[in-house]
């Protein structure tokens, strides 16, 4: 059952411990304001998660979730 579990890491933890390859997790803080940049495929973005201490880049492929938005 473990193996179909994916926590939550800020991106603090994200860089203190950072993840083993291929591990699956999800990132957790807020979209940085004025970080997210649309690629011309119109799925790729690019943006910054922060938790107010650190801030991690990321890059997502697909159909962003309604709620998502920079400052949330």
């Amino acid at each position: 059952m473990r193996d179909g579990i994916n926590y939550f890491r800020s991106p603090s933890q994200v860089l203190s411990e950072p993840p083993r390859t291929g591990e699956v997790f999800r990132i957790g803080g807020l979209v940085e304001d004025k970080s997210l940049t649309r690629a011309a495929d119109g799925l790729t973005v690019r943006f910054n998660v922060t938790d107010t201490a650190k801030t991690i880049p990321v890059v997502y492929t697909g159909i962003l979730p309604d709620l998502f938005k920079e400052g949330k």
